[in-house]
Order: C-alpha cells, then structure tokens, then sequence
C-alpha cells in the first residue's frame, strides 16, 4: 500500500511544478519521459529545443545530472513498441519511453534528419 501511494505522490509532484518549470520559449516539443540506461529507468522530462534535445530528471531520482543531445548527432529514429522511442547518435542509443512516441518521431526527423 505504501509504495503505491508513494508512486501516486510522487507522480503529482512530477506532473505540476517540475514540467511546467523547464518549458522556455525555445521549446518545440516536450513530454514527460523515462531514460532506460543500463542499470535502471530515470524519471524526468524530455524536451525538444532548436539546436538540443535535454533530458532533465525530476527531483525524486537519485540521478539528478541534467543529460543534453545535439539534435546534429542523430542518425537514426525508431519507435519499435508502445510509448518506446529509441534515438541513434553517432556514438551511441538512447532509449525512451515518453507519451506520444510518433509525434516525437515526427519532430526529431524534422529537427536532424
């Protein structure tokens, strides 16, 4: 009962101030996300900017280091499941999982390809 109830706080918290803090007038695109690394999901925001994509994790995290991606370094964009999105850079992937993965799609291949 208690973790549920932790993970519903915790997505209130998530969903007000902190999204609403990061949006600038340089924002094209942004959603919440979570950045499936190695080791585990972090929780957080993506944000599409003219030149950057930033991935910013939300204050519960452990991870807190704000994560940025030159949209030049794309190579390749794919959205293989539901809500998954999965960014190709010249040196590495980044995976995703985000609310309206197609639209993502759509706005990365106008940005970088």
């Amino acid at each position: 009962m208690l973790p549920l109830l932790l993970n519903q706080l915790s997505n209130k918290i998530a969903k007000t101030k902190f999204y609403d803090a990061h949006v600038s007038k340089y924002t094209i695109f942004h959603t919440p996300a979570t950045h499936l690394t190695k080791f585990e999901g972090i929780g957080g925001q993506l944000i599409l900017e003219k030149e950057v994509l930033l991935f910013i994790p939300h204050p519960l995290n452990i991870q807190k280091q704000k994560q940025v991606f030159s949209i030049r370094e794309i190579k390749a964009i794919e959205t293989p499941a539901n809500k998954e999105l999965v960014i190709f850079f010249e040196k590495e992937k980044e995976v995703f999982i985000v609310d309206h993965p197609i639209k993502w799609e759509e706005k990365l291949n106008i940005m970088a390809l």
